[in-house]
């Protein structure tokens, strides 16, 4: 398997592609110039209960040798290290998510960051998981970019990674949710990669228009469909369908980045689009 480097284009299949639809999805993305595919945990039943299903595992590896990817993870949605009343199921799902990432050929495993929690305590166990789960991440081979999420800045992602210090704690930079973010926390979107980019070891690219939904932080929102239709929120475009300055941020990063350009799209994924998708992110990039 291709590991995944400078100028590398990939796309993130989420939880859109189950194990059953993998051979034709990859299928299909042969076809175009892509390098990398993010997927998850969540594809098929690969992590049960903490563990790593081998026999699921084994199935889906199989599948992914046919293809000359490299491979990226996004952790499953259940993981939460502030879950302090499940923490060893927490630890064990990350430390599955790792071993998984390492089995395929992955170089970097995406988790979420999520919103800081007011309470210390909470806030102190889970940066000595994070640190705890930078260590695992060392001795499998695989690189944790920890991912901003629009309820929360850039800076308490940043602050968690300069604290813990350690080589295989990296960040996943989503343009998209620190442009949505900082309209809702009022902060410089463009600042905000400049602090970011000595950190950047991963980064997701899609699109919105700025206007954030405030059902996000009380875990209300409508569905994509509906907000679509009014633009609000984490919107999942392709490049170019928004109004994030992709250009200006790129100019910030392009230079010292040198991992892949993941698409995340969760509009305009399909076939008809692809291409043109591509065609303006190269455009961006070169």
């Amino acid at each position: 398997m291709n590991s995944c480097s400078k100028k590398k284009i990939g796309i993130s299949f989420g939880k859109r592609v189950s194990i059953e639809e993998l051979p034709k999805a990859l299928k299909l993305v042969a076809k175009y110039d892509i390098d990398c595919i993010e997927l998850t945990p969540e594809l098929g039943p690969v992590l049960i209960g903490g563990s790593l299903n081998l026999k699921v595992l084994k199935t889906i590896k199989s599948i992914l040798s046919d293809f000359p990817f490299g491979y990226t993870v996004h952790c499953p949605g259940m993981q939460n290290m502030r879950d302090l009343n499940n923490l060893e199921m927490q630890h064990n799902i990350f430390k599955s998510g790792l071993e998984f990432t390492n089995e395929i050929g992955g170089t970097v495993y995406v988790a979420h960051f999520s919103k800081k929690s007011e309470d210390e305590n909470v806030e102190k166990v889970f940066e000595e998981s994070m640190a705890k789960m930078a260590d695992y991440a060392g001795k499998v081979g695989v690189v944790i970019g920890i991912e901003n999420i629009e309820i929360e800045r850039v800076e308490p992602v940043l602050s968690l990674i300069r604290r813990i210090n350690h080589k295989n704690l990296q960040m996943t930079f989503d343009f998209a949710h620190s442009f949505l973010a900082s309209k809702y926390y009022g902060y410089d979107f463009i600042e905000s990669a400049k602090q970011a980019k000595q950190y950047i070891k991963h980064v997701h690219i899609h699109d919105n228009i700025g206007l954030y939904d405030p059902d996000r932080l009380v875990s209300k929102q409508r569905s994509l469909n509906e907000r679509l239709t009014v633009g609000r929120g984490d919107l999942h475009l392709p490049i170019g369908w928004g109004l994030i300055p992709y250009r200006e941020v790129f100019d910030v990063v392009k230079d010292s980045y040198d991992g892949v350009y993941m698409l995340e799209n969760d509009v305009g994924q399909n076939e008809m689009f692809i291409e043109d998708t591509l065609k303006t992110l190269k455009e961006l990039i070169y």
